[in-house]
Formats: structure tokens, C-alpha cells, sequence
């Protein structure tokens, strides 16, 4: 009984961390993409430009939750990911 008890707090503490404590994903009202205060230049080398829009996407994905398993979510992740890269470039490159 009282490991039952034990495995029901944790799956409850659990289910509590990820769906009631604060994160840093994207809400309705702030924006992932921010203005920066000077604007920036992507590289024209091409090993420099994969390596500037790899970095990007990994600080865009950085402020969402996991990449999801699902075939269909995954497509939905990646244009979310894409269209917030495009968002960002187009406020911040010169």
C-alpha cells in the first residue's frame, strides 16, 4: 500500500512539473524573436552560413519544449522552428 502511495506522488509530482511549472516556450503574447540592437550579417561562406543558421535554429528550438515523436507533430514542429528563423532573419539581418 505504501508504495503505491510513494508511485502516485511521484507520477502526480511529474504530470505537476510539466504541465503547471513556469517554462520558457512560447506563449500567445511574447514573441520568440526578438529585435536586436544592432543588425547582423549572415556569412556568404557556406561551411559559415550552415554553422550561423544551425546555431539560430538550436537558439529558436531552445525556447520550446522537445522535439516532438510524432510524424505529423514533427512537420508542424519544423515549419514552427522555420517560420520563426525566417521572422528573426528578417528583423535582424541587414
Amino acid at each position: 500500500m505504501i508504495e503505491m502511495i510513494i508511485l502516485l506522488s511521484v507520477v502526480i509530482a511529474m504530470i505537476i512539473a510539466v504541465y503547471v511549472a513556469p517554462t520558457t516556450s512560447n506563449s500567445l503574447n511574447t514573441p520568440v524573436v526578438k529585435k536586436a540592437d544592432k543588425s547582423i550579417k549572415i556569412p556568404e561562406d557556406s561551411m559559415l552560413k550552415r554553422h550561423f543558421l544551425a546555431n539560430l535554429q538550436a537558439e529558436i528550438e531552445s525556447n520550446f519544449h522537445s522535439r516532438p515523436t510524432d510524424a505529423s507533430l514533427k512537420r508542424h514542429y519544423d515549419s514552427l522552428i522555420i517560420s520563426e528563423m525566417d521572422k528573426y532573419i528578417q528583423l535582424n539581418v541587414a
